[in-house]
C-alpha cells in the first residue's frame, strides 16, 4: 500500500469515529452535562496515563470560565484523593478514562460521588466501567482496536463541550480574556513559545 492510500485511509477513520460519535451523541446527556459545568462552586478534571492530555486540553479551555478549576494530576490514587478533600455536593467532576481504564480514576470518582459532587464521565463505550458512579455520560468512538487509537472523536468532543459552555458564559469569558490582556500589558508579560515567520530572501 502506497503512503499516501495510508494517509487518506487514516484521515477518513478520523472524520468517520467524528461523525458517528456527533450522531450517536446523547443531546440530553451533553446538555445536562453543560449545566452542571456551568452551576459548579467548583470543577475538577481528571484523566490519568493516555487520558491525561485530553484532560488537560479541557481544562485549559474551561480555565477561561471558572476561577475554581482544578487539574488533577498526580501518579497515585493517594494524592488525588488529597487533592479532592473539600470536594462537595455544589461541585462537578469530570473524568476523563479511554483504554487501558484506570482504576484510580474510578476511585476518585467513587470518592466524588460519596461526597455527593456531580459526576461527568466521558469515554468510548457506555459500558465502560468509569460510568459506575457517573450522573452523566458522554460518549466518544476511538476506533477499532489499534494503537495508538484515534483522540479525533474525544477531542472534538471536548471542544464542543468547551464551546458550548463559552458560548453560554461569554461575559465571564470576554472578562477573563480582558484581564488577561491588562496582566500581559502591565507586567510585559509575552509568550515566548511562539517563532515568528521570516521568509527567506530571494535569490538573485
Amino acid at each position: 500500500m502506497k503512503k499516501a492510500d495510508i494517509w487518506q485511509i487514516t484521515m477518513e477513520e478520523e472524520m468517520e469515529q467524528i461523525r458517528l460519535t456527533y450522531e450517536n451523541l446523547d443531546k440530553r446527556a451533553f446538555m445536562l452535562a453543560v449545566q452542571m459545568i456551568c452551576r459548579a462552586r467548583h470543577i475538577y478534571i481528571m484523566g490519568v496515563r493516555d487520558s491525561m492530555p485530553m484532560a488537560a486540553f479541557l481544562s485549559s479551555q474551561l480555565a477561561l470560565v471558572s476561577d475554581n478549576l482544578h487539574f488533577l494530576n498526580s501518579s497515585g490514587s493517594r494524592e488525588l484523593l488529597e487533592q479532592m478533600l473539600h470536594i462537595g455536593e455544589r461541585d462537578v467532576i469530570i473524568g476523563i478514562s479511554f483504554p487501558p481504564y484506570s482504576i484510580r480514576t474510578l476511585k476518585a470518582l467513587e470518592f466524588a460521588s460519596e461526597r455527593k459532587a456531580s459526576v461527568i464521565t466521558i469515554s468510548d463505550d457506555a459500558m465502560a466501567p468509569i460510568h459506575l458512579y457517573s450522573s452523566c455520560k458522554l460518549i466518544a468512538g476511538i476506533g477499532a482496536a489499534q494503537t495508538p487509537y484515534s483522540l479525533a472523536a474525544p477531542m472534538s468532543l471536548m471542544y464542543l463541550l468547551a464551546r458550548e459552555i463559552c458560548r453560554k458564559k461569554r461575559k465571564k469569558v470576554a472578562r477573563t480574556l480582558e484581564e488577561m490582556e491588562y496582566v500581559r500589558e502591565k507586567y510585559q508579560v509575552f509568550d515566548r513559545d511562539g517563532m515568528d515567520f521570516f521568509p527567506f530572501p530571494k535569490k538573485e
